[in-house]
């Protein structure tokens, strides 16, 4: 991995932390804002015996991913019953989604996403093998937006690093 690959996902990293805790004191805004039932938790927050993790991880957004990204929020999240069904399916209970743009000279743009969940690895497993033909459309999105085939491809979890608190 070169020194500007490096740079780049520590960048994209440290941005989406920081985009989760401005959301969470901030009206800031985003792609896709759907409340419905994400690799570590960045926090948890324990209800009567269930354990909820807001997972955030960023992913590359390809050459006219931002339009795709923006028309498919349009088309298939906002007020969308299949989608709601599928993410409830898959145990995601809340979806945020934030495009980062990085400086020119980096020339990529990533998404922000956080999930909240009770069990991230469970989550990507449904939404990468559901035959919900509305998940289906959400993998074939994810090809042409991002490059990314979950049903192809073994999703790591992130690492957590730091949990800190007051």
């Amino acid at each position: 991995m070169t020194e500007i690959n490096r740079f780049t996902l520590i960048v994209a990293a440290i941005l989406a932390v920081l985009i989760y805790l401005a959301s969470t004191t901030l009206n800031t805004e985003s792609i896709a804002t759907t409340a419905i039932p994400t690799n570590n938790s960045l926090s948890e927050t324990n209800n009567t015996n269930l354990t909820s993790t807001n997972y955030c991880f960023t992913i590359p957004i390809l050459t006219g991913g931002i339009e795709l990204m923006k028309k498919w929020n349009e088309e298939n999240i906002v007020n969308n019953k299949e989608h709601d069904a599928v993410f409830m399916a898959a145990g995601i209970t809340h979806e945020q989604v934030w495009i980062q743009h990085l400086p020119q000279q980096q020339n990529q743009d990533f998404a922000v996403v956080c999930y909240e969940t009770n069990d991230p690895e469970q989550s990507f497993k449904v939404l990468a093998t559901s035959n919900e033909p509305w998940a289906a459309k959400f993998r074939e999105h994810l090809k042409n937006a991002h490059g990314l085939d979950i049903a192809q491809t073994s999703i790591k979890l992130n690492e957590l690093l730091i949990d800190w608190k007051k």
